[in-house]
């Protein structure tokens, strides 16, 4: 069956996350910074892009920063050429563009609890138990893996990238994305990519 994109997994379970991110910028060099940034979730689903997107902008208020939601820049599922994005992008003061990408998820993990007096056995054919034991088995895929890009307008070259392990535990689809949102976001600003605007 073809793999759906992992934000829609994101959405549609309800759950919250444990999060980790890395994050490297270009080595060697000293990192360019954006003052303004479009969040662009690479997904067709016009729902799950906006809510993806509608994350980061929040998520960079919070800190001062300033992300400009892709989806009100341009239509999504509409062609344009390459000319007439980078157009759009200049005309609204755009100087580079943070693409949000999944990444395989995780097999998912078996976990088997056993109570009374048992003597159980694990291989790779599974686990074995005698007959005065009770077991029980579940298994659920809880890891997602999420790459965010950041590449500069004026050169189109990719300046700053990172991946995000998401692991579900216990919580609502919107602080899921969130938490994804305000780890890439602080990562940004800690990394002198994203500038952060003192309040006027």
């Amino acid at each position: 069956m073809h793999r759906q994109f992992l934000f829609v997994a994101l959405l549609l379970t309800a759950s919250c996350a444990s999060v980790q991110t890395a994050s490297q910028g270009l080595p060697g060099s000293a990192p360019k910074q954006y003052s303004r940034v479009v969040v662009m979730a690479t997904t067709a689903d016009l729902r799950i892009k906006q809510e993806a997107e509608s994350s980061f902008v929040r998520a960079a208020l919070d800190v001062g920063a300033v992300i400009v939601p892709g989806h009100a820049l341009f239509l999504p599922g509409r062609a344009v050429s390459d000319s007439e994005i980078l157009r759009t992008l200049r005309s609204h003061n755009i100087d580079a563009v943070l693409f949000l990408k999944d990444g395989p998820s995780a097999a998912p993990r078996t976990t088997t609890s056993t109570s009374g007096k048992a003597s159980c056995s694990t291989s790779w054919a599974g686990t074995a138990c005698d007959a005065t034991s009770e077991t029980s088995t579940s298994s659920r895929q809880n890891e997602f893996t999420l790459f965010s890009e950041v590449v500069d307008v004026a050169s189109d070259e990719l300046t700053w990238t990172a991946t995000t392990h998401l692991t579900r535990i216990a919580a609502t689809n919107d602080q899921l994305l969130a938490k994804f949102a305000k780890d890439v976001v602080e990562r940004l600003v800690a990394g002198g990519v994203l500038a952060v605007h003192p309040p006027q």
